[in-house]
């Protein structure tokens, strides 16, 4: 599924990880969960302070970062840099996580 996405831009990355830790804060059986975002960073508005408070929600949060960059995120959290989608990148990835 994930090699058939075509990046579009506009997710506030920000307010999807709010989300997470909302829903988090709901039901707290998510709380053991790993969240892991998948971007190509493209958000020149990231707070890094919601990765902080997703690491004290979260087991673990990392970030998936497809042919971007992102200095906030990189800095904010564990990455994990890939250049293209492909069946390799998307296997190595997941051994990461």
């Amino acid at each position: 599924m994930l090699l058939s996405l075509i990046p579009l831009g506009g997710t506030d990355i920000t307010n999807a990880v709010r989300a997470a830790i909302q829903d988090a804060a709901d039901k707290a059986s998510l709380r053991n969960y790993k969240l892991v975002i998948i971007t190509d960073g493209e958000d020149d508005n990231v707070d890094p302070s919601v990765f902080n408070k997703a690491k004290t929600v979260f087991r673990s949060v990392k970030v998936i970062l497809v042919g971007g960059e992102n200095s906030v995120i990189e800095n904010s959290t564990d990455t994990i840099k890939i250049q293209e989608l492909s069946s390799e990148s998307l296997t190595h990835v997941i051994k990461k996580i």
